[in-house]
């Protein structure tokens, strides 16, 4: 039979001599939101949180009497700050995004003009070169084989050196058209997520009023 401890010293709050380095309980209030059962611990304690609904509770004495009121401000100055933290990683992710497309599309261009604008890879100029490539190849070919000429004839030549110049321009316009379509959803996503602040929504309105300045600029992101 194990012994009970010791009784309080005189004047000590109900639960100090509780043993084993537990918290002692002075007394039990009621959550001010949810009405759950709220334990007050020993000491100057200011501030609790509801182990049920998680709210922020402000402790207050008074000619011996403890009361509990809820902190609003508190809640709501912690939810606006991890807001603006959340935002904040939102842009650092938007700058990164557009920094790598800017360094990705001028592997991609033709260069830039007096002006200083991008010269976008032109898709239909490649589809045509690479066609009329490889039909004078074809055709030369055609011809010198029935005319037993051999080397091939001129056209055939002047073909090969069109389709020289013709598929890797296709190829670097196909890469430009995809990685800026990937970077334009990749770039919705992310101001999509921004949106959901007031604020956030002007900043992407005023981006969307500024995509074809920041598209022909000699340093801004690509769309």
């Amino acid at each position: 039979m194990s012994a009970s401890p010791p009784p309080p010293p005189d004047g000590a709050p109900a639960g100090e001599g509780a043993a084993g380095g537990e918290t002692a309980v002075v007394t039990m209030l009621g959550c001010p939101k949810c009405a759950a059962p709220l334990p007050v611990p020993a000491g100057r304690v200011r501030f609790l949180s509801c182990d049920h609904c998680g709210a922020t509770v402000r402790l207050r004495r008074s000619h011996g009497r403890i009361t509990a009121k809820r902190v609003r401000r508190l809640g709501r100055r912690v939810e606006g700050l991890s807001r603006a933290v959340r935002r904040m990683r939102i842009e650092e992710k938007l700058a990164d995004l557009d920094d790598r497309w800017n360094r990705r599309r001028a592997t991609l261009i033709d260069g830039w003009d007096e002006r200083g604008k991008p010269q976008l890879p032109d898709r239909k100029l490649a589809v045509a070169l690479t066609a009329v490539g490889a039909a004078a190849a074809l055709y030369g070919a055609a011809t010198s084989l029935l005319g037993g000429l051999f080397p091939f004839s001129l056209t055939f030549w002047g073909g090969l050196v069109v389709l020289a110049v013709g598929v890797p321009k296709w190829v670097r316009a196909e890469r430009f058209r995809r990685g800026r379509e990937n970077y334009r959803q990749a770039r919705a996503a992310l101001e999509r997520r921004l949106s959901g602040s007031p604020s956030a929504r002007d900043d992407t309105r005023h981006d969307a009023r500024h995509d074809k300045a920041r598209d022909d600029g000699p340093t801004g992101a690509s769309r």
